[in-house]
């Protein structure tokens, strides 16, 4: 995958490297140049090397490029990717483009690339700078995708004390929920300022034996976990610090809620171990200050097999078509909620 990858505009992934252009001197500067292709768009070009998640080249990959131009509707590029998994996608822009790579038995991995980088010198002859650099994307191949059990949940419930979660069951313990045994405790505390300034902090913390492993998601791809959850590494706590102005603006939060939380739960006399992945953090705070009272909810996938580590399963409408392809040897355990 590529070494670089953050989430950009549009919640769209960006791939970035070591272009080794030259600085300009402050750090959104342009060239003269540069504002010309931004009015009306340089000629571009990138080569990418596909490979799957095991380093293998894809040939016959289908590649769609559109590259984005102000004054009409862009230019759209089809290519595959050829014997030695290269393919070259060239256009006009004012400033980026978006690629799609699909291929059968692989997960689609979307990307946008910014022809365009302010604070940098990267327009020459009305070429946009670095000229045709070679990218290496990865294209997940299908293995062996499962059905988890989603579970969403949310809560009201006081602040400033411990709360229960029963992962397996996936609900509150008494006398919030249905739940039987707590794997996990969650504790909100914070305090208000004039009413609509707060700060709080959410303190996650998992039973002996139990534990979660915070993993940045791979945007790019449609398969955003990895394939199996970590073997060892959990940690037994983490702590989620969150200010909140009442316009959102200038809001400040953990860099935990970009991530996948893998967890495991279980260890405990009669009780199965399993494996789940935490989606889109856990979203919470103080949501009525002048009562004490704190907001809770999350999403999670949890493997429903006793000690299956495998969290191969995306719920995405795609992905479901993929659950249904007949070629595939797609191992169809559990219940999907």
């Amino acid at each position: 995958m590529p070494t670089s990858l953050r989430v950009g505009e549009g919640a769209q992934t960006v791939y970035e490297f070591d272009h080794g252009l030259p600085k300009l001197e402050h750090e959104w500067s342009k060239t003269e140049a540069h504002k010309t292709a931004g009015r009306r768009g340089a000629e571009g070009k990138i080569t990418l090397r596909v490979v799957d998640s095991t380093g293998a080249p894809v040939p016959d990959a289908s590649v769609e490029a559109w590259f984005w131009r102000t004054y009409d509707d862009g230019t759209e590029v089809n290519r595959q990717t050829d014997s030695d998994r290269l393919v070259a996608l060239g256009g006009t822009s004012v400033a980026d483009m978006h690629f799609t790579i699909r291929k059968e038995g692989h997960y689609t991995t979307h990307l946008r690339y910014w022809f365009s980088k302010r604070g940098y010198d990267c327009v020459k002859d009305g070429r946009w700078q670095p000229w045709n650099p070679v990218l290496a994307v990865t294209l997940k191949d299908i293995r062996m995708p499962i059905q988890l059990t989603h579970k969403n949940t949310e809560i009201l419930f006081p602040a400033n004390t411990d709360t229960g979660f029963d992962f397996i069951i996936g609900d509150w313990i008494e006398p919030y929920g249905r739940g039987v045994f707590a794997d996990a405790a969650f504790h909100i505390s914070g305090v208000a300022l004039d009413g609509r300034v707060f700060h709080y902090t959410n303190v996650l913390s998992f039973v002996e034996g139990s534990g979660f492993v915070p993993s940045m998601p791979d945007t790019f791809s449609q398969l955003k976990s990895d394939y199996l959850a970590p073997e060892n590494g959990y940690l037994p706590s983490m702590i989620f610090l969150y200010d909140y102005d009442g316009t959102h603006e200038g809001s400040k939060e953990s860099s935990q809620r970009e991530k996948i939380l893998y967890f495991k739960v279980g260890r405990q006399i009669d009780r199965p171990v399993r494996y789940g992945k935490l989606v889109g953090g856990v979203i919470g705070g103080l949501a009525y200050p002048d009562t004490n009272t704190a907001y809770l909810g999350f999403s999670y996938y949890i493997n429903p097999n006793d000690g299956d580590r495998n969290l191969e399963y995306e719920d995405t409408y795609e992905f479901r078509n993929i659950l249904n392809t007949p070629h595939l040897d797609v191992a169809q355990k559990g219940d999907m909620e």
